[in-house]
């Protein structure tokens, strides 16, 4: 309660739904749950599911670069919860960027 009393004193706004008023050492934080305690990160299942249809999506029908760019995206947002993350999505933004070149940009 203090800290968010001194914080009101210096005119900063506290946003009372997203403050954690109880210690804890899980933690949601840009779409990662982080555990402070085991001092790991993983990812919802709500993620793991919207990366897999996305990824069954790209497979089973026309891919525009959009598409790719969006599951690109995901990726990359999911790297602090997998391990080598860079590795398996790499290859999808060389062909990105291939076909951004290929295309002029278009």
């Amino acid at each position: 309660m203090y800290a968010m009393q001194f914080f009101d004193s210096l005119g900063l706004t506290i946003n009372v739904d997203k403050y954690c008023l109880v210690p804890s050492y899980e933690i949601e934080f840009l779409g990662v749950f982080l555990n402070y305690r085991d001092m790991i990160a993983t990812l919802p299942c709500c993620r793991k599911e919207q990366i897999k249809v996305q990824g069954w999506s790209l497979l089973r029908s026309e891919v525009t670069l959009t598409d790719l760019a969006s599951f690109i995206g995901l990726a990359v947002a999911s790297d602090p919860a997998v391990d080598l993350a860079p590795i398996r999505y790499k290859y999808l933004e060389i062909e990105k960027n291939r076909e951004l070149h290929r295309s002029h940009g278009n």
